[in-house]
């Protein structure tokens, strides 16, 4: 009976740990790029770029917040995957004996 190694959890941390996270961060330079090329006044303080979030209906606060979650979350997840997971195939160990089929 095949079944999986590692829970769905271990999963998604891992491939943001190995892949995603570099993509998150891309994105968000690419992002906060956007926002100082594209402001509508320049941007000399916290206070003209947290303005500058605005996108079309949305309030700045909706955005700063919407982003925050995303970043904190993202970040808390690979953070806890690294820390708890030990190894390739986590608790049933390295050797495919100890493998419960």
């Amino acid at each position: 009976l095949p079944a999986f190694k590692i829970s769905k959890l271990e999963a998604v941390g891992r491939r943001l740990k190995r892949n995603y996270i570099f993509i998150y961060l891309t994105i968000l330079v690419a992002w906060m790029t956007k926002i100082f090329m594209h402001a509508k006044a320049p941007i000399r303080t916290p206070a003209d770029f947290y303005q500058a979030l605005a996108v079309s209906g949305l309030h700045s606060w909706v955005v700063a917040l919407l982003f925050a979650l995303t970043l904190v979350s993202v970040v808390a997840l690979t953070i806890h995957v690294a820390r708890t997971t030990y190894g390739e195939v986590g608790e049933m160990g390295g050797h495919r004996s100890a493998w419960k089929l």
